[in-house]
């Protein structure tokens, strides 16, 4: 059986992003930290690039209604 200690959790990165046909929603787990940005290729490719800022574990997209 695999362990994590507390020390590999406080440095794990667990991004969640519910989509929807007009916003996404994104919350960062460790951090405590939600915003919420428009479904469009320009605000996507700009998270993105915010995204690549930090030293992601995982990234957890829950899409209902086929978006």
């Amino acid at each position: 059986m695999k362990t994590t200690t507390k020390a590999h959790i406080k440095q794990q990165r667990n991004f969640g992003i519910d989509v929807g046909k007009t916003f996404l929603d994104i919350h960062v787990l460790e951090l405590d930290r939600h915003w919420q940005i428009h479904n469009t290729t320009d605000e996507v490719n700009d998270l993105v690039k915010t995204l690549k800022r930090f030293n992601l574990t995982r990234i957890v997209v829950e899409a209902t209604g086929g978006y």
